[in-house]
C-alpha cells in the first residue's frame, strides 16, 4: 500500500511525505520534501529520500494491508490483520512513534481506508477473497463501529467525500457502490 500527504504551503512538521506498507508488516514513512526526479534519467541514489526519525514502525500481524495519513499529516491510520486480533486499524504517531488502536476484533483484514477532509471520519473496507465484505465508518460524531455496508464480495477500495456526506466502495465483484 501506498499513501502521498503533501502540504509543502502548510506550517506542518514535515512537507510532503510518502508512507509504504507491505505484507512484511512494516511501514516506512519517507520524506520527500526535498525530491525532484526528472523522469528522463535514472534517479541516483543520493536523491532517494530519507525515512523520517520514527519511521520504520513495525505491524502487529501479517502485514499491513491499507494506510493513510491523517489531515495534518502527524500520524498514519494504518489496517491490518493478525490472527490474535482479528482485523484492526492503529494510529501510528510520527513524533513519537507509538501506536494506538482505533478500531480492533474484525472478523476480517482491514484492506483500505480513507478519511475525510477535515479527520473526523475514517471509512475502512474490509473482506477476505471470496468471503464477505464490509464497509465500517468511525471517529467523531460516530456512536459505534457496526458495519456501514455487508457485500457478498471483499471490500477492495473505499473513497469518502472531503465533508463525509458521501462514501463509495469497490468490490471484488466490480461494482461500485455510493
Amino acid at each position: 500500500s501506498l499513501a502521498w500527504w503533501d502540504r509543502r504551503d502548510d506550517a506542518s512538521p514535515h512537507g510532503a511525505l510518502l508512507a509504504s506498507a507491505g505484507e512484511d508488516d512494516t511501514l516506512r514513512i519517507l520524506d520527500i520534501s526535498d525530491l525532484q526526479i526528472d523522469v528522463d534519467e535514472a534517479v541516483p541514489a543520493t536523491a532517494l529520500p530519507h525515512e523520517i526519525d520514527a519511521s520504520p514502525f513495525v505491524g502487529h500481524g501479517t502485514g499491513f494491508q491499507s494506510i493513510a495519513f491523517n489531515v495534518d499529516g502527524t500520524s498514519v491510520l494504518a489496517g491490518n490483520f493478525s490472527y490474535e486480533q482479528g482485523g484492526f486499524v492503529r494510529e501510528y504517531s510520527l513524533e513519537s512513534g507509538e501506536s494506538t488502536p482505533l478500531l480492533q476484533g474484525l472478523e476480517t483484514p482491514v484492506r483500505t481506508l480513507a478519511t475525510t477532509g477535515d479527520g473526523a471520519v475514517t471509512v475502512a473496507g474490509s473482506g477476505r477473497p471470496f468471503g464477505v465484505g464490509r464497509v465500517m465508518v468511525f471517529g467523531d460524531g460516530v456512536d459505534d463501529f457496526e458495519p456501514y455496508h455487508s457485500s457478498v464480495h471483499p471490500v477492495s477500495s473505499v473513497a469518502v467525500s472531503r465533508d463525509g456526506n458521501l462514501i463509495a466502495w469497490a468490490a471484488a465483484d466490480g461494482a461500485v457502490r455510493v
